[in-house]
Order: structure tokens, then C-alpha cells, then sequence
């Protein structure tokens, strides 16, 4: 079977890695012949959406809406066509519809609350974003794969044919590493993203700071911005696909506060998945699927209020065995539910389905 993979950014991308690039090797094992198509390159993906350089994302949208273009001429030799998440940000459907047309075998996988979006965040560009698109592209497909029920429910109303398949983690990469720590070592709590969703640390950064009033800790941020915060000790990594998970390996303690709205309820809590891959503690906010990932103090802790954050993250810091337990039990989830193992046959199984 001959697959055709178009994904809304290039493999630096976490979405496009982890929901189509790690899955790749796995097809190519079972005989299947597949294409993966970006639209542009690493470097200059990483120009437009790292530095704000409006020339960078001129010719980005350019090089993007020009591959677009030229793919729909080989569209037609596939068996079924993905799509994942989108094909052109501030366009309508268009391509969408005109794969549509040539090639009706189109899955459509999202991973992200596509329909909801932060207008301070776009500024004077949310005008021009399409937020009924998801449901649009829902509607030209024969399947729909969704990260979570909460996508489930937002879609079923365009599509009933769904399958909910989580984002997994590559388990053979993301390991656990054991640091060598006493109880006079600096504990590292760790919080690892993109740049747009810094913002969600700011409602812990309180907490943090009064924390960081009894207890000797450092706040490790692995991204592609820096953030800072008055009264705790703070260090800046730039995330780089080379050196993640040293700099996983590097945590204690794994964070992921998330403000309770429409758009975090339909994030795949990919970021609690990657800390408890490598055998670490979670402290989230029980938005969505982290209510599912995380079982509270049995592979990480819930937290609500300042008083939750502050007494959760007091007795990690505190106690070195409980940090190992509840990192064990993670792993363990993670081998058992969120695997390429696991997730594999099920989503050959719907694409192999949808080709027929």
C-alpha cells in the first residue's frame, strides 16, 4: 500500500515527530511504501516560529503554500492520503478540499483544540485564522484519528467515523536514567515545551517562589524562549532534538500546570508522557487527559490550588524514595499504554481500512 503523509510542519516539529515520523519505520517494516511531505525544511521552520522574523515566515509560507500546490499532482497515486492537523495555517481548506477531489481516501488526525485559539497570542493575524477548519476537514475525510475523547466529542458531529489514538512516546529512546542524589543535592524541577505555552508557568510562578523560600531547588527550562522569575533559580536550555533527553535526564521532578480552558482540555498531555518515559514524578493540573495519564499519588500528583502545588512538590523535593516510586510507576503506564507497540497496530489498522 502506497501512503502519503502530509504534515503541518517538518520533522523538528513535536507533533509531526511523534504522531508520523516515529511511526514511519514501522510501516516501511510491514511492506507498506510511504511519503512524508512537510512542505518546507527544518531550519526554516525553525526561523519562522523560534525568532518572530517576519521575513523568515514570509518566504516560509511561500516555500509551504508552493509544495502544497505541486503535491496535488501526485496525490492521485496513493492508496489513502493523512492529514495531519492541517495544510496551510491562515487558509481555509483549500488543499484540503482539492485532495478531496482527486484522492477521496483522506484521513485526518488532530492532536490540538484546532477550534479554539488565543487572540492575544495572534494579535492583529486571529482575523485571519479559520477556527471552523478542523471541523471542515473532518467532514471531507473517511476517518478521523483524535489524541483524546475530548477531540472525540468536539468531532463526532462532522465525522462518526473516529478512532482515539494517543499520542505515544518512543520508548526506546525516552529512557529512564538514574541521577546519583543525596539529600544535601540541588533538586531539578523541570518544565520542557514550545514558547507559546511558557505562559502556562506563569500561574505557578508564585507558588515557585514561595517554595524556593524553604527549600534548595533549581528550575530547569528546556525551550526555544527563556523565562525568568524574580526569587528562584532559574536555568534556560535551549531544546534541541539532539539533546533532549539529557536534558530530561537532568529533572527530578517533572511539571505541567495548564489553565483549565477549551484549548489545554483538548492537549494530549504529551509532556506528562515524556517525564514519566524517563522515570520521573509528575506534578500537572487534572485538565483533560492528564486526568487519565496521571493517577494521583500513584505515578505523580494532582494539583489544583497554591496549597496542592506547594505540599505535592514539597514532598517530592523532600523524599528521593517517593520520587523513584511514582517514576517507576510511570514508566510503567507509559510501556503499557503509550507505546509505538501499542499504538502502532491500531492506527495501521484504520489507515489500512480506510484504503480499502
Amino acid at each position: 500500500m502506497k501512503i502519503l503523509f502530509l504534515i503541518s510542519a517538518p520533522k523538528i516539529s513535536a507533533s509531526s515527530r511523534y504522531r508520523v515520523y516515529n511511526y514511519i519505520k514501522y510501516f516501511r517494516r510491514d511492506g507498506h511504501i510511504c511519503h512524508v511531505a512537510s512542505g518546507s525544511w527544518n531550519w526554516l521552520f525553525k526561523k519562522h516560529s523560534y525568532n518572530d522574523n517576519l521575513f523568515a515566515s514570509l518566504i516560509y509560507y511561500f516555500i509551504q503554500f508552493t509544495a502544497r500546490f505541486l503535491i496535488l499532482f501526485k496525490v492521485r497515486f496513493y492508496d489513502v492520503v493523512v492529514i495531519q492537523r492541517e495544510l496551510f495555517f491562515y487558509l481555509p481548506p483549500i488543499f484540503e478540499k482539492a485532495i478531496k477531489k482527486i484522492n477521496a481516501k483522506i484521513i485526518f488526525d488532530i492532536d490540538d483544540a484546532m477550534f479554539f485559539a488565543d487572540q492575544v497570542s495572534y494579535g492583529k493575524f486571529y482575523k485571519y485564522l479559520d477556527l471552523e477548519k478542523a471541523y471542515k476537514i473532518a467532514s471531507l475525510s473517511r476517518h478521523v484519528i483524535v489524541g483524546n475523547s475530548y477531540l472525540k466529542k468536539k468531532i463526532l458531529p462532522f465525522n462518526s467515523n473516529i478512532s482515539i489514538i494517543p499520542t505515544p512516546v518512543d520508548t526506546d529512546r525516552l529512557i529512564p536514567f538514574q541521577k546519583t542524589s543525596n539529600h544535601n543535592s540541588m533538586v531539578v524541577i523541570g518544565w520542557i515545551g514550545n514558547r507559546g505555552n511558557l505562559k502556562n508557568l506563569q500561574m505557578v510562578g508564585n507558588i515557585l517562589q514561595d517554595l524556593a523560600k524553604k527549600y534548595n531547588f533549581t528550575l530547569n527550562i528546556v525551550s526555544s524562549d527563556k523565562f525568568y522569575l524574580d526569587g528562584v533559580k532559574v536555568q534556560n536550555i535551549q531544546w534541541a532534538i539532539d539533546t533532549e533527553i539529557k536534558s530530561l535526564h537532568n529533572f527530578d521532578i517533572g511539571i505541567m500546570p495548564l489553565e483549565d480552558n477549551e484549548y489545554n482540555r483538548g492537549k494530549c498531555g504529551f509532556k506528562a508522557l515524556q517525564y514519566m518515559a524517563v522515570g520521573l514524578p509528575v506534578v500537572c493540573s487534572p485538565i483533560g487527559i492528564n486526568k487519565d495519564i496521571i493517577e494521583d499519588g500513584v505515578n505523580g500528583f494532582w494539583a489544583v490550588t497554591p496549597d496542592e502545588w506547594i505540599k505535592n512538590l514539597a514532598k517530592l523535593i523532600e523524599n528521593p524514595t517517593l520520587r523513584q516510586k511514582l517514576g517507576r510507576h510511570g514508566r510503567y503506564l507509559v510501556e503499557r499504554k503509550y507505546s509505538y507497540e501499542v499504538t502502532y497496530p491500531e492506527l495501521s489498522k484504520v489507515i489500512v481500512k480506510a484504503a480499502e
